[in-house]
């Protein structure tokens, strides 16, 4: 079983003070901010290489990561040439992007592994070839990979978890639909929430109706393991354990069929507009929020570092995370927050992740957030 370090600290911005020089690479836009004279951390004019996960995954790796890991990036490597590519869901497309990169001459991946195990074709050829390799997100399983940068996934799924213990009660029959089974981190949300809600089970003060992952972390494959799950429990089910907020979006549609959506508790996460909207409308109780903002910076610190040659401050990372290759992997484990109606504006509203015109276009009026 993967375990990740125990504790969870604040992450320090860690900054040297040189020269700083305009953004470039070709995948920069003249939108892009300057680095400053505070914020560069390398001027080397190399580049880096970044695959992320899959756009039907999530929203989030193209509306969220690649924006805010851009501006990060050009920020802390100011002169360094940033290729982002996507790779869909496919490790294979994965694995021949970041060969690409490695041909090309990229010093150091960034990579949002779309399969843990198979994505440690990726770690053996950087390492044959010196390239730094940085999980991003999730982990890459037994291999070797040069620093880790994700939030504590058992604390999300924990977060799910205490939420449908709180909204549930004595004798309650929860579901479970999980991410993809090819995700390490869909089986560190899992379990996460059975952390909390296992005990339930054992003691009988609640019921495990169904639990299952998700290929693809596909929406449409979620609509069709909820409505086996309804069909098989004969729509008895008080709550589910979803993995994240596309997922959720399968799950409510299966729910709406039945008339039950709304009266059925469904977790999320990803605080995506969609997922936010749902929350608003009341069909799904929560999200998990994970400020990505702060996973960017530090995975862009990290590759600045490793491509200026220099080590990264202990400051940057607070824990190590064994990922079965026998060497624990250097990380910055970031705090995830769940995210409820009643917390939205002082959380993700706030933060400027979706504004509330945002979230209630197209909502049924009035609007909760209105």
């Amino acid at each position: 079983m993967i375990q990740h370090s125990k504790w969870i600290l604040p992450l320090t911005v860690a900054t040297l003070f040189i020269t700083g020089c305009s953004a470039g690479g070709s995948s920069t836009p003249s939108s892009s901010p300057t680095a400053t004279s505070s914020d560069a951390i390398t001027t080397s004019a190399d580049c880096i290489g970044v695959t992320l996960q899959a756009t039907a995954a999530s929203a989030r790796w193209e509306s969220q990561d690649h924006p805010q890991l851009q501006a990060a990036l050009a920020k802390y490597a100011p002169n360094a040439e940033v290729d982002f590519v996507n790779a869909e869901g496919s490790a294979a497309t994965q694995l021949t992007q970041a060969e690409a990169f490695i041909t090309k001459g990229c010093k150091v991946l960034i990579v949002a592994p779309v399969d843990g195990v198979a994505d440690g074709q990726i770690a053996q050829k950087a390492q044959a070839a010196g390239v730094k390799l940085i999980a991003y997100d999730a982990l890459i399983l037994n291999a070797p990979v040069d620093a880790y940068v994700s939030f504590d996934n058992v604390k999300v799924g924990e977060l799910m978890g205490t939420w449908v213990q709180q909204n549930t009660k004595q004798g309650d029959t929860i579901g479970i639909i999980s991410g993809s089974p090819t995700d390490n981190n869909a089986t560190m949300f899992q379990q996460g929430a059975l952390n909390i809600l296992q005990p339930l089970f054992d003691s009988g003060d609640r019921v495990q109706g169904y639990k299952t992952m998700t290929p693809d972390w596909s929406s449409a494959n979620a609509q069709t393991e909820a409505e086996q799950m309804l069909s098989q429990l004969n729509n008895n089910v008080q709550a589910v354990v979803v993995g994240n907020d596309n997922l959720a979006t399968g799950v409510i549609a299966a729910l709406k069929e039945q008339g039950l959506n709304g009266k059925v508790g469904v977790t999320g996460q990803d605080a995506t507009v969609v997922g936010l909207q749902q929350i608003v409308t009341g069909d799904q109780g929560m999200t998990v929020w994970k400020p990505i903002a702060q996973e960017a910076d530090a995975a862009a610190q990290l590759a600045a570092y490793m491509l200026n040659g220099t080590q990264p401050p202990a400051s940057l990372l607070n824990g190590t995370t064994d990922n079965g290759s026998g060497t624990p992997i250097p990380s910055v484990l970031l705090t995830p927050i769940s995210v409820t109606l009643d917390n939205m504006e002082s959380t993700v509203i706030q933060a400027g992740v979706a504004t509330k015109d945002q979230i209630c276009q197209g909502l049924p009026q009035p609007c909760a957030l209105q």
